[in-house]
């Protein structure tokens, strides 16, 4: 007597969907995060005045790296690639587009959390489907 194990077509479907569904949470969370930046900037000593907290940075100052804290306590890092200051308040330099790549990377970090709420979703999603509550 074999056994025999099926597992329909649904239950599949069932499973991208909340896998992409749990993804999609992950990526959408990071857009609450903000993007950091490090210039490239020696600080100007000028003898016989007190030292101060606070100094001005031109606009035209490169950037070191960016950085990015994740949703979930991660930290991703990257090299400036040739941008100013300038350009980060630029929304035609620094683009959704551009920022985009930085809130993929941080859902890549993030990937446990990602499976965790795809199995919640899957779970959840199944748990709807198969069982059937009636109130009297």
């Amino acid at each position: 007597m074999a056994h025999v194990i099926e597992i329909k077509a649904r239950i599949i479907n069932q499973f991208f969907i909340s896998f992409l569904l749990g993804f999609s949470i992950v990526f959408g969370l990071q857009h609450y995060q903000k993007i950091e930046f490090m210039p490239e900037y020696t600080p100007t000593n000028i003898s016989g005045l007190k030292p101060s907290f606070e100094e001005s940075i031109p606009y035209n100052t490169k950037i070191s790296y960016l950085s990015m804290g994740t949703y979930f306590g991660n930290m991703y890092k990257e090299k400036g690639n040739g941008l100013m200051i300038i350009d980060l308040y630029d929304n035609k330099v620094f683009n959704y587009e551009m920022k985009s790549r930085y809130y993929f990377e941080a859902t890549v970090l993030d990937y446990k959390y990602g499976i965790l709420i795809s199995i919640i979703c899957f779970i959840f999603i199944l748990f709807i489907d198969n069982i059937k509550i009636k109130l009297t």
